[in-house]
């Protein structure tokens, strides 16, 4: 489900129309749609090694800021984004903080949507087992030994 989520599509598109959004606010949005692919493998690596992804606890933008290479950091250096600039950073986090929480509740909704699934599969192959388990269970031979007794009164 993360996989074939549209999650950082409709993100970017929220980020094109923001005409509030100032040019450096814009480049790392489009930023973090360009590395949509790698953050949702792995986000899938972390759950398959059950490390899980809980975006609470998580802050997309200084992940991503984290992430980036020194190259990209250079070049947004020379287009006049200063990232080492707290005062950048926090001006980015401003505006984009509305529409990086979408983008993780996004997430987190392809998240549940997968567990559901999985959960629903999970419940129905219980259900053919235990109904396998029953059918069997009737086709056993009636095992109780007959107790053809004739009882003789005497008088």
């Amino acid at each position: 489900m993360v996989q074939n989520s549209t999650a950082f599509e409709d993100f970017n598109q929220r980020i094109s129309v923001n005409s509030a959004l100032s040019p450096a606010s814009r480049q790392i949005g489009k930023g973090i749609v360009n590395f949509a692919d790698q953050a949702k493998s792995e986000i899938i690596q972390g759950l398959n090694a059950n490390e899980g992804f809980d975006t609470q606890k998580t802050d997309m933008l200084q992940m991503a800021l984290a992430h980036m290479p020194p190259a990209a950091i250079d070049a947004l250096q020379k287009q006049g984004i200063d990232l080492k600039d707290p005062a950048t950073v926090a001006q980015i986090n401003t505006e984009l903080a509305p529409d990086l929480k979408i983008l993780e509740a996004d997430l987190q909704n392809a998240l549940a949507s997968g567990f559901s699934d999985a959960a629903r599969a999970a419940s129905t192959l219980a259900a053919i087992f235990v109904l396998f388990g029953a059918l069997s269970s009737l086709m056993l031979p009636n095992s109780k030994p007959s107790h053809n007794v004739e009882v003789i009164v005497a008088h």
